[in-house]
């Protein structure tokens, strides 16, 4: 469930501050506090979307893309797999 909500409030935020709705915003950000070391995302797939950023990378293949996508995994990931 954790997941689940970390999943819908991360684009609320991300809108609200591009439609500069600083209430929402703020209260996007309150609800995502509790939630910061949930990761959305099973740690598999984490993995797999490292390894295929650094092949794109090795390539120089949509690096904006590839560094986006690499800022996204969460940090102890990251680090394990490099």
């Amino acid at each position: 469930m954790k997941r689940l909500k970390k999943a819908v409030l991360l684009p609320i935020r991300h809108m609200a501050h591009r439609w500069r709705r600083l209430s929402l915003y703020y209260w996007a950000e309150r609800q995502l506090f509790d939630l910061q070391a949930v990761w959305v995302m099973p740690i598999w797939y984490y993995r797999w979307l490292f390894h295929t950023c650094m092949w794109m990378v090795d390539f120089k293949i949509c690096q904006r893309v590839v560094n986006r996508a690499i800022h996204t995994i969460p940090y102890p990931v990251r680090f394990e797999a490099a």
